[in-house]
């Protein structure tokens, strides 16, 4: 039998920390990502292809990974430590790469949305022109013949 004792979270975060210092991260891992706006298909199949270069025919790590980033939307520094018994000193490398991707991707997005909401908006302005012009037409086309039958009455008295 396994014998087993409690685990201590304080223990972890030690381990975790004496970890980290073993790596040289960038400054671009301080970036944060929004991972509702990446392209996940792009990013996954950027995965299969780069995980299939440092370690092929394993399909095991691409799911890993997949899990690791997606599913579990770890920071970049916590991914090279999971990665790093895999992937040895091509670890930092991968990941900036990756974090890179996701970076740009996410952006792209912003982009996107931010032009669909630019024409969204020059839509709906043309929309509310055209109706203020629709609205002018007959308020001035009214307001006139009003005006002329108004001045026909007050002179024929």
């Amino acid at each position: 039998m396994f014998r087993t004792r409690p685990i201590n979270e304080s223990e972890l975060d030690k381990r975790r920390e004496k970890d980290l210092k073993e790596f040289n991260f960038p400054k671009l891992f301080n970036k944060e990502v929004d991972y509702a706006k990446v392209d996940r298909p792009a990013l996954e199949s950027y995965i299969e292809q780069k995980m299939n270069e440092l370690v092929p025919d394993d399909d095991i790590i691409v799911e890993f990974t997949n899990n690791l980033v997606f599913d579990e939307k770890i920071s970049p520094k916590d991914l090279c430590l999971q990665l790093k018994p895999m992937l040895d000193e091509k670890t930092v490398d991968f990941v900036h790469e990756l974090w890179k991707k996701m970076i740009e991707s996410e952006q792209e997005k912003k982009d996107t949305y931010r032009e669909r909401d630019e024409q969204d908006e020059r839509r709906v302005q043309r929309v509310h022109d055209d109706r203020n012009e629709d609205r002018q037409r007959r308020f001035h086309g009214k307001s006139k013949s009003f005006k002329r039958s108004k001045y026909k009455r007050s002179y024929h008295k």
